[in-house]
């Protein structure tokens, strides 16, 4: 756990919105990072118990969404 300052998203407006296919390993971490900076994930996907889950526990205030819908509106997309 770190203990720097972390900079409120609220002072800035999110730069990407992002959606994330795949709630693997990689693809949850990079978009809580991404949150943390300040961009606004809007939807993740995962087919497994094990990535729903995950996704959910991460990204818990993010939509689960099916594969196709994940990438309909972001920015940018991981």
């Amino acid at each position: 756990m770190s203990t720097v300052q972390q900079p409120d998203p609220r002072d800035r407006p999110a730069r990407l919105t992002v959606g994330v296919v795949g709630a693997g390993r990689v693809g949850p971490a990079l978009a809580a990072s991404l949150q943390l900076a300040g961009h606004r994930p809007v939807a993740v996907s995962g087919v497994s118990d094990a990535s729903r889950r995950r996704a959910a526990t991460m990204l818990p205030d993010v939509p689960l969404v099916t594969p196709p819908r994940s990438c309909g509106a972001p920015t940018w997309c991981c």
